[in-house]
């Protein structure tokens, strides 16, 4: 079973329960929160051509968003270091 699809199985399971307590905002986000935002992000990822999807975030619930969406989209997700700046990234 890939990821997605193990966080699929347990947000059904866990519907209402706490999946992220983001420290950055303060927020707490529910397992079917997390779905309903992966599952927009998606939606507009498959739109995207190619197989590879670039994800240039700090550590944060975006990031995370980010590449669940798109590994349900079917693509794979390439994380990009935030830290070093756009410039630093692109060779």
């Amino acid at each position: 079973m890939q990821l997605h699809q193990r966080f699929i199985k347990t947000a059904q399971k866990h519907s209402d329960k706490i999946a992220v307590h983001d420290k950055a905002t303060g927020n707490d986000y529910t397992y079917s929160k997390m779905l309903i935002a992966s599952l927009i992000l998606k939606d507009h990822i498959s739109k995207i051509r190619g197989k590879y999807v670039g994800i240039m975030l700090p550590t944060s619930m975006g990031c995370m968003l980010g590449v669940i969406g798109t590994l349900m989209s079917g693509k794979i997700p390439v994380m990009i270091n935030y830290s070093t700046g756009a410039i630093e990234n692109c060779h």
